[in-house]
């Protein structure tokens, strides 16, 4: 059965007032409403032609979806930041101590400071045994030392160039 044009109108009259709502919505919220009027500014900064440019309601929506993914992402990663384990930091202060050291004489100082109940538990001929800052046993690779070293060097300079101390 076809919709006669009374129920039409109230359909599309239904559908402006749940648009309307969402938009003055979306427009409370400042991120939003930025993102809205850039990708508005931008479609007429690239000349495209009127009748096919985004709507308000349809840029509010797509800023919407975006800071939602946006916040979505951010809160996924908050927990996996970067944390140096006991043994970059062992890393980092012997680099501290020389600048100059070489992965090959890491290694012996790993292997010197290599005791049973200390933070170098064992090295065997691929696995660096160690205890991390919770008490809990790890390894590392030695095939990986010369990257811990780049990164240990990496740190010491960005903290160089902050002006930080440690």
């Amino acid at each position: 059965m076809k919709p006669s044009p009374f129920d039409l109108v109230e359909s599309y009259r239904n559908f402006w007032a749940r648009e309307e709502a969402a938009a003055e919505l979306r427009m409370k919220d400042p991120a939003i409403l930025g993102a809205a009027l850039r990708s508005m500014a931008a479609e007429t900064q690239r000349q495209v032609p009127i009748p096919w440019q985004i709507s308000i309601y349809g840029a509010l929506r797509q800023a919407e979806i975006a800071n939602r993914q946006f916040l979505t992402d951010q809160s996924r990663r908050a927990g996996s930041a970067a944390k140096t384990d006991a043994l970059q930091m062992f890393i980092i202060d012997v680099v501290r101590a020389n600048r100059s050291i070489t992965h090959v004489q890491l290694l012996d100082k790993l292997r010197q400071a290599q005791q049973p109940g200390g933070l170098i538990e064992d090295i065997d001929n691929e696995l660096i045994s160690f205890v991390d800052g919770k008490g809990r046993g790890k390894t590392a690779r030695i095939s990986g030392l010369k990257d811990r070293l780049s990164r240990a060097r990496k740190k010491l300079d960005r903290r160089i160039e902050k002006g930080e101390s440690r």
